[in-house]
Order: structure tokens, then C-alpha cells, then sequence
């Protein structure tokens, strides 16, 4: 998995398929890493989003950001609100998703 792949578009089903597998992927990464170190953080299902199950998704995306950010002393911003069916709000929600994740995966050392 490629954190590239977080910041890239999500325009098509494929695309938002590949997005959902590699961001639980790197979800699961930082998860393992702050239990390294001492964080218990809880770890949602994130793969795959469906349509139908859209806001529990995001509210348990949002609340493992929260945590992550939390247990890093980072800022969050609130992830809450995508919704992949308007595509006016998902580029800069995926920005804003990408960049904490690059945060998290400088200050734990991941790739």
C-alpha cells in the first residue's frame, strides 16, 4: 500500500475501492504502532465503504483520526462529513485526510 494512494482522486467505484483498501491498510499500521507504544486504540472496520453504510463509516473514520491524532498530539480536523456521492467536497476532504495521514506516518516512522 502506498500513501499516495490516499491523496490520489476518488472519482470512480474502482477508485474508491482502492482508496477504502489502503487507508484501512494504513489505519491498521499506525493502530500496531501505537500499541507499540503503549495506545490502545480501538480499530473499526473501514473496507469496504458501501454506499448504504456511509455515515457509520464516517463517523468511525472520524473517530479513529480523533484517536490517532490524539495519542500523536496532532490536530484533527473533522473527517466526519465526506460523502463519496458529491464530488465538489471529496477533493479537498481527501487532502485533508491524506495530510494527516502522511503526519502519522512521519512521527511513527512508517512508509
Amino acid at each position: 500500500m502506498s500513501l499516495a494512494t490516499l491523496l490520489s482522486p476518488i472519482r470512480t467505484d474502482l477508485e474508491l475501492e482502492e482508496f477504502s483498501f489502503s487507508n484501512q491498510d494504513h489505519h491498521i499500521q499506525i493502530i500496531k504502532s501505537l500499541r507499540g507504544q503503549g495506545h490502545d486504540l480501538t480499530q473499526y472496520t473501514l473496507d469496504p465503504i458501501t454506499p448504504e453504510d456511509q455515515a457509520r463509516w464516517a463517523r468511525q473514520h472520524a473517530q479513529m483520526h480523533l484517536d490517532m491524532n490524539a495519542a500523536l498530539g496532532v490536530n484533527s480536523s473533522d473527517l466526519s462529513g465526506v460523502d463519496f456521492s458529491k464530488p465538489d467536497m471529496i477533493a479537498s476532504w481527501v487532502t485533508t485526510h491524506a495530510n494527516e495521514h502522511f503526519v502519522a506516518a512521519q512521527r511513527l516512522g512508517l512508509k
